[in-house]
């Protein structure tokens, strides 16, 4: 289900429950006063504190990315090579947020080598050229010319992309982006197990109906990545069913 639907079906379920709570207005007040679950009605005090907990997580993550993105490095032309569909095969470079980033244009993440990569080929040429198999001729199809050719340019890119990965791995390490995302998913499972915990509670009342709908528009309000889960599928169907029951029970 799209979270459009989602919201629509929520603000469906909102207005069944005002509409339920006008019509069993008039049969209730003859009727002998229910009480509310008082375990139900804890749940709902203590929601607040749990929504605030994740809102401070959520923005604390947000200002992390507003900060520090525009900082993130593009690797240096001369260390990459275009990518391909295969590229998760191959070191590709990366975002601030540790996925593959594509440059405008291109279909497919750059691969990056490493300079580790470049260090081991700096090093294989200059064995090559201390040695005496370049005065019998080529080594491994390469004039000395070539082999010192390729040395300049495996140091070159070495120290390009030894500049480069100590630049990521010091934004990273500065904005503990990693700690961020960790404690906003924390956060949100957190008040998913709240949500949970109300809507299993049984509703005695309007009150506790509208309790359960308050506890449905709080996670409406987290990211998308987190309200696609398994446990808040249910919701909905539980809140409809605790609708009916209650109109049922004002008829």
């Amino acid at each position: 289900m799209s979270i459009a639907a989602l919201f629509d079906r929520r603000r469906m379920l909102l207005g069944l429950a005002a509409a339920s709570s006008a019509a069993a207005t008039a049969t209730v007040a003859a009727s002998p006063k229910l009480s509310e679950n008082p375990e139900l009605i804890r749940l709902a005090q203590e929601l607040p504190a749990v929504e605030a907990h994740y809102r401070a997580a959520q923005a604390h993550q947000a200002a992390t990315e507003a900060k520090w993105m525009p900082l993130w490095p593009i690797a240096p032309d001369d260390i990459t090579e275009p990518g391909s569909r295969d590229f998760y095969n191959l070191p590709f470079e990366k975002g601030f947020k540790g996925g593959a980033t594509r440059r405008p244009g291109e279909a497919n993440p750059r691969n990056v080598t490493s300079a580790f990569t470049f260090r081991y080929e700096a090093n294989r040429a200059r064995r090559v050229l201390k040695s005496k198999k370049l005065a019998a001729g080529p080594v491994d199809g390469r004039t000395r010319a070539e082999w010192e050719a390729e040395l300049v340019k495996a140091d070159r890119c070495h120290a390009l992309a030894s500049k480069y990965e100590a630049e990521t791995k010091r934004i990273s390490e500065v904005s503990n982006y990693e700690g961020s995302w960790k404690a906003h998913a924390a956060a949100a499972a957190a008040l998913e197990a709240h949500v949970t915990l109300i809507m299993d509670q049984p509703d005695c009342t309007m009150e506790g109906l509208v309790i359960k709908a308050q506890a449905l528009e709080v996670w409406g309000r987290v990211d998308e990545l987190y309200r696609l889960t398994r446990r808040g599928a249910d919701w909905h169907g539980q809140i409809a069913a605790s609708i009916l029951r209650h109109a049922g029970a004002a008829a």
